[in-house]
């Protein structure tokens, strides 16, 4: 799946520490962000970086950057331990 980060689509995450899979809304402007698994409690890491394809920048106003990362994500992400 292509997206960007101005896009909030689900994720389909597999925990590192029980392998159940769950979903979670991609935050915006964020490539690695905790959350929780609903099934084992663990905390996962989940990093959007190795994903990445191209940043743009778009210029709102005089003085503002937006800047969207668009990703080629799988259908489903491993979660890492938080470190």
């Amino acid at each position: 799946m292509t997206m960007t980060r101005n896009s909030n689509p689900r994720q389909e995450i597999i925990c590192w520490q029980c392998n159940e899979q769950f979903s979670r809304l991609i935050p915006k402007n964020i490539d690695r962000w905790q959350t929780i698994c609903p099934y084992c409690g663990a905390e996962c890491a989940v990093d959007l970086k190795p994903y990445s394809t191209k940043k743009s920048v778009f210029r709102q106003g005089d003085s503002e950057l937006d800047i969207h990362a668009q990703y080629n994500l799988p259908k489903i992400i491993r979660s890492n331990k938080v470190v």
